[in-house]
């Protein structure tokens, strides 16, 4: 062997001298623990916190969301049942005007006539706040007006 080969250093780390390191370093922590440990749980006790209102501002979106989805749904059948009523109501008040124009109604048709225009009328104004509700519920969907929504 020549003297140009290189042989591998070897670095030796004294571990007494490590352990010594981590001794003074736990020692000094050690005279710092009260102090630690309220840090850590402050620290906690924000995570928690911000963790805690998260879920509880997606929870009232959720509801915000259910709420509305269940009005339109109710809405539209309850819009759909008066729609019935009121096409009935308008057939019955037709043929009592009819009646009433060939001269051949009685009374009786002269008293149900009126109780059908006013029934048509109570069935129309629930139409008309049917619609509002509906229309109110069904923007809130579309327009995403429950991102960010506060629980009531």
């Amino acid at each position: 062997m020549n003297g140009n080969s290189t042989q591998p250093v070897l670095l030796h780390i004294d571990t007494s001298e490590k352990r010594k390191t981590w001794e003074a370093l736990l020692k000094r922590l050690n005279e710092y623990k009260e102090l630690l440990g309220l840090i850590v749980f402050i620290v906690g006790g924000m995570l928690w916190a911000f963790g805690y209102f998260a879920t509880k501002s997606q929870f009232a979106e959720l509801k915000c969301f259910s709420k509305n989805s269940i009005i339109v749904n109710r809405e539209t059948v309850r819009l759909r049942d008066i729609d019935e009523s009121v096409v009935e109501k308008s057939r019955r008040l037709e043929e009592l005007v009819e009646l009433q124009k060939l001269g051949n109604s009685t009374d009786k048709q002269k008293i149900e006539r009126s109780r059908v225009e006013r029934d048509l009328k109570k069935l129309e104004d629930s139409q008309k706040g049917l619609r509002e509700s509906l229309s109110k519920a069904q923007s809130k969907l579309e327009n995403s007006d429950c991102m960010g929504a506060e629980e009531k």
